[in-house]
Order: structure tokens, then sequence, then C-alpha cells
């Protein structure tokens, strides 16, 4: 059984030989300096390794510094034009429209080699009229993306985005668009205009995803980033949820499935989480990154949505290798028969040493009785 079929299968309730090792490499893959490592691509990396090679919303990454987003669609814009600029520490990407112009700025970390959204485009009540033309201004196609890392990589599972905002409209204003306090402002003064905003946003993402229900691929996500860090649960339920069922209701008339990346704090929002349609929970984390974990959502969550994370991101830099095991032991006695894929989770940060995702590949096929193929030891 590839890793493919072995994480397909798991994520619809089939029975497999273990539980899938499924390690998240964004930040860490970003910053990883071996250059052995690097000429293997990261989902070349992750198959040395001998883990199961999940590439969640973007193609593979043969160098570190490449990173593009996997769709079954293209977006074509009409008369938006995006223009950007650096000056110094400073980026300004600029949405052009002939209704008006939008400006993001972007400030650079020396220390986290990394561009910072520092200033969002919508900082009035005018902006949503020219955020909505830009999002009316888009048009989705399809596209062979998927179809070629799949065909250059048959043994991995790619999950491509199912929406060209990446995430649902409600969380893109909240973390891109508007900003959580300003739109927290927003709509208490103009929720008209958050209202007629969300609906053509809606419509963008509903044709994406039809699109992507006639496409190859067998598994969507979003990067959600659920957390009640920056939603409230009244606003998960009114704003968000709606159009995570949509995407499912479209998606599962085709026989495909959803995962939500959910990488905060999701203890007020599991019961809503566990009466939604998703099929897939990604990115399930323990404090201080959540307020929750892995075991106490198995208690809440239904066992037709499957779990993925376990091991917090600083935990898993931080614990002795012997500790690290021992959480490995105790979430596969809890979990392993339920839909569960083991992953660090959220992202790996970059301290992490390059033989630890080996070190587990070796517990986890040791648990199962089973020998554990060729593990590459790097220097």
């Amino acid at each position: 059984m590839t890793s493919r079929e072995l994480m397909l299968s798991t994520l619809r309730g089939e029975p497999t030989p273990r539980v899938a090792w499924a390690p998240f490499l964004t930040y860490w893959w970003d910053y990883n300096t071996n250059p052995r490592a690097e000429a293997k691509g990261e989902a070349g990396f992750k198959a040395s390794v001998g883990c199961d090679v999940l590439m969640r919303g973007h193609c593979d990454r043969p160098v570190r510094s490449e990173y593009r987003d996997l769709y079954a669609f293209r977006t074509i814009y009409g008369k938006t034009r995006i223009e950007e600029k650096i000056e110094g520490k400073y980026k300004y990407v600029r949405y052009v429209t002939p209704v008006g112009e939008l400006m993001a700025t972007y400030t650079f970390s020396p220390e986290g080699n990394t561009w910072f959204l520092t200033g969002h485009p919508v900082r009035e009540e005018g902006d949503f009229d020219i955020l909505r033309y830009i999002i009316q201004d888009q048009a989705v196609e399809a596209d062979d993306g998927y179809l070629k890392e799949i065909r250059r990589l048959p043994e991995a599972l790619f999950v491509p985005l199912v929406s060209p905002l990446g995430k649902t409209g409600f969380q893109s204003m909240i973390e891109f668009w508007v900003g959580t306090e300003e739109l927290a402002y927003a709509m208490c003064d103009y929720p008209e205009e958050i209202e007629e905003t969300l609906k053509v946003m809606y419509a963008l993402s509903d044709a994406s995803a039809r699109i992507s229900a006639q496409s190859e691929a067998e598994v969507f996500i979003s990067w959600e980033d659920t957390s009640t860090t920056n939603i409230s649960p009244r606003w998960y339920e009114d704003y968000i949820l709606p159009e995570i069922n949509n995407w499912c209701d479209i998606l599962h008339a085709k026989g495909k499935l959803y995962m939500q990346h959910a990488c905060g704090h999701l203890k007020a929002l599991a019961p809503l989480i566990a009466q939604s349609k998703i099929d897939a929970l990604e990115s399930v984390s323990a404090p201080p990154t959540g307020n929750t974990n892995i075991l106490a959502l198995n208690e809440i969550l239904p066992e037709r949505i499957a779990l993925i994370g376990g091991l917090e991101p600083t935990f898993i830099m931080g614990a002795t290798d012997d500790d690290l095991l021992e959480k490995v032991r105790e979430e596969l006695d809890a979990l392993r028969n339920r839909r569960f894929i083991l992953a660090n989770a959220d992202s790996c940060p970059p301290m992490v040493d390059i033989n630890r995702f080996g070190l587990v590949t070796r517990e986890v096929y040791r648990y199962f009785g089973m020998t554990a193929p060729d593990i590459e030891i790097y220097q």
C-alpha cells in the first residue's frame, strides 16, 4: 500500500495496516540548509526518511525558497492589475482597478527571512467596493496543475486548495484584506458592506469548488487557520461554517473529501466542528500552539471526521528522543483504531533536528510490528 493509498483509506474509514505518519514541513523546509536533502525536493526528502508524503495545498518544492500553491483550476483577472514594488525593507502590492486601488504593505524581517503583512488593503468603508470588484473580476477555469504533480509523484497524496482565496471569504478578510481588529469595527459600523462582500466571495469559491470536484484530485483543503484567537464561535457559525459546508456538499456529490486546516485554539469551536460536514481536521495541536489536544477532541468529534496532527511544534523541537517516542506511542494507543494520521501540528519549527523525522518513522513501524523502510541519515 503506497502512502497515497494508505492516507486515502484512512480518510475514508477503510482498514489500513498501520497509522500514517505525515509531517508538515512548512517553515522547516524553508530554512533547511542541508544540500543533500534539498537536492531531493520536499517530497523526495520526506520519502527518504520513510514518511508518508502528504502535500498540503502546494506543489512539490524542488528548492527550499520556492513555494507554489496547488489548485485544480486557474484564476484569470479581467481588468484588475496587481503591481509589486520593493523599497528597502518594505514591499507594496497594489491592486489597480477601474473603480479604485487597494494596497497591501509588507515589512521584511531579517530574523525570520519573511515578509510580514503590516498594512491591510481595506482600510475604510469605500474600500469594500473595490474589494468586491477585485473578487468579481476573477474567473476560474479548470487547470492541470494537480495532474502534473501526481503524474510525477504517484505515491504522494497531493491536496489542492479548494478556493482561490486559499480559505473562506470571512477568514481571508480577517487575515489579509481587513484585519481582525478592523473587521470587528466594520462588523458594527457597516455590516451590510461585509454581507455584500461575502456574497461575491462565496460565489467565487462556489465556482472553484465545482471545478475542483470535477478534477482528478481526491481531497481538497483550505488554509482556515481556525482559532478563537481571531474569531468567535458566533462568527465561525454564521460566516465560516456555511461556506465550508457548501464546499463539502459540492465535493461529496462527486466522491471527493474536504480537509480543514485548523491550527489554533479549537476548544470552544469543537461542538460546531463536530456538527459540520468536513472529512478531516488537520494540524490539531496541544498547548501552547492550541488550547486543547487531539485526545480531547477525539472524545468530541465523530469518528467520520479524521484527525491529523498530535505532535505539538515546540514539543517535537525540544523533547528528548525518549519523550518524543513516548508521545508517539501514547497517541497511537489511543487513536490507532480511528481515522488518524500522525503529524507535527502545525508548521514545523526550523530548529527541529533533520533526523527526528526518521526517528518517528522507525517507532511507527515498530509499533505495528512492521519493518521500516530504509531511512537516510543526514549530517
